[in-house]
């Protein structure tokens, strides 16, 4: 139902303050607690939002996982390199790619989701979700210049 209230998720990554090159991990896994919130018919991520203190307006992919990427080690500020089998627990991809700059900061959403329609199965015993913020340019930012929220609603 439109009407429903929708959950914000978010997380922090915390930020090297030397220059990220594009395809880097912008800090280190990213994990969205959803034990506070579950829906038997399931759910899904309604919107994303990625705020900037810095203004860097800097692309930025949110790759999302549904389970755990535990074979993968996530490096701030390095190449990011997806083991094999953390691949196929992509549930989808957010690119950052539309600014709104206000005096000295900016918010980012994406102007579409790629992958699945962000469905989620909460019947189960799904916890959280994961996700790694990727560099696709070559900001600079202080530790914690940057957040990611998601909004969920569920069935």
């Amino acid at each position: 139902m439109m009407n429903e209230p929708v959950k914000i998720l978010s997380a922090t990554p915390t930020l090297d303050t030397n220059a990220y090159a594009a395809g880097d991990c912008m800090g280190t896994k990213l994990t969205f607690d959803l034990t506070s919130w579950r829906d038997d018919r399931g759910g899904w991520v309604q919107w994303a939002v990625l705020t900037d203190l810095a203004k860097q307006n800097a692309v930025a992919d949110l790759v999302l996982f549904g389970s755990d990427p535990s074979a993968t080690t996530f490096t701030d500020n390095a190449a990011m390199d997806i083991a094999d089998a953390d691949l196929v627990k992509i549930i989808g991809v957010i690119k950052f790619d539309q600014y709104t700059s206000f005096n000295d900061n900016s918010i980012a959403q994406p102007t579409i989701f790629y992958g699945p329609a962000f469905s989620l199965d909460l019947k189960g015993s799904v916890l959280a979700l994961y996700g790694i913020l990727v560099s696709r340019g070559a900001p600079t930012y202080a530790a914690a210049d940057l957040t990611v929220r998601l909004g969920l609603r569920g069935g």
